[in-house]
């Protein structure tokens, strides 16, 4: 946290392997708290936020890595309490729920960005 208040670049400043900015990596290790933390921290100070900023590579956006590590709490985190945009697709085309393991449940998979005819056609496959 102080660190941004010295340089609030920090929150968009990329990761020149990945293109992961401080975010990405949050949501990547599940690490809800200090995800809050950063976060309230930034829109109390007026910093800009970018909930949905994708990945340079691959597109991915915070709440699709969390969807891929299965990080269900900060899943609800990020739709919940801060509003991402479940709609966002990747370089590959699939949204943040299309990563989440097969055994995840419906309710969560809807936070995510399921739409009832997406899950009609993955159980009828």
């Amino acid at each position: 946290i102080k660190l941004l208040d010295l340089d609030p670049s920090l929150l968009t400043r990329r990761d020149f392997v990945t293109g992961f900015t401080a975010l990405h990596w949050l949501a990547k290790h599940g690490r809800h708290e200090s995800f809050i933390q950063v976060i309230s921290h930034a829109q109390k100070k007026g910093y800009p936020v970018n909930m949905n900023i994708p990945a340079a590579s691959g597109g991915l956006t915070p709440l699709h890595l969390a969807a891929l590590q299965g990080h269900e709490v900060l899943i609800k985190v990020l739709v919940g309490a801060y509003g991402a945009d479940t709609t966002c697709r990747d370089h590959n085309g699939r949204k943040a729920w299309q990563y989440l393991p097969a055994d995840t449940s419906r309710d969560l998979k809807e936070l995510a960005g399921a739409l009832e005819e997406d899950l009609v056609q993955l159980h009828s496959h």
